[in-house]
């Protein structure tokens, strides 16, 4: 099938495309490229669907299965991703800025490189995902689960990690100026080469006993 025959599949509706998909689970779904921003996409099933570069700037996709689909440089700005499912998403170099992904599943999803920049992804579950490299400047992740989340070289300034689980999450080099960890678990986190002069880490677990900060 054609890009633009997925895309008249999806104007049908939600209900209509979900039942198609499972009438036919052995189609690799492309839509890559699309314009997407004017089809709603709530609760729509999209695992594995190849989204490359797929423009869904503030598109409604909460409660959709994004269950290891390709995200790769796709515009995602400002988009409602809550409670949705991304676990094993590829979400390379995308852009979520202003993005919610409140209560969503994103386990082992690949955000490296991704621009996260005031999204929410309060009460998410992060853990196992790859967040090399990506800007999380001023995004809320308050009660989210990072359990042993790569946050190497993260832009994290700012970024609010209170209540967070962060046990075992590498943080490795990543810059954490005024970012609030205030209640947040880092028993077992990697701090090192991080810079923690300006950042809360009021009533905080600490990566181990013998550390102060």
């Amino acid at each position: 099938m054609q890009n633009e025959e997925y895309l008249s599949l999806l104007r049908q509706g939600v209900s209509q495309w979900n039942q198609w998909r499972k009438e036919h689970p052995e189609i690799q779904v492309d839509l890559s490229n699309l314009d997407l921003r004017e089809i709603s996409l709530v609760q729509a099933n999209l695992s594995f669907a190849n989204l490359q570069g797929a423009i869904l700037e503030g598109a409604n996709l909460s409660g959709a299965i994004l269950l290891n689909s390709d995200l790769r440089q796709a515009d995602c700005k400002q988009a409602n991703l809550n409670g949705s499912n991304l676990v094993s998403a590829n979400a390379q170099g995308a852009i979520f800025t202003q993005a919610k992904f409140m209560g969503g599943t994103l386990v082992d999803a690949d955000f490296t490189g991704a621009s996260l920049e005031e999204t929410d992804f309060s009460g998410a579950d992060l853990s196992g995902a790859i967040l090399k490299s990506a800007n999380l400047n001023k995004a809320t992740l308050c009660e989210a689960k990072l359990l042993r989340t790569n946050l190497v070289k993260a832009c994290l300034t700012k970024t609010d990690f209170s209540l967070t689980d962060l046990r075992e999450a590498d943080l490795r080099g990543a810059a954490v100026s005024q970012a609030d960890f205030s209640d947040a678990n880092c028993h077992g986190a990697d701090l090192s080469e991080v810079d923690l002069s300006s950042a809360n880490f009021s009533r905080a677990i600490l990566p181990d006993p013998t550390c102060h900060l």
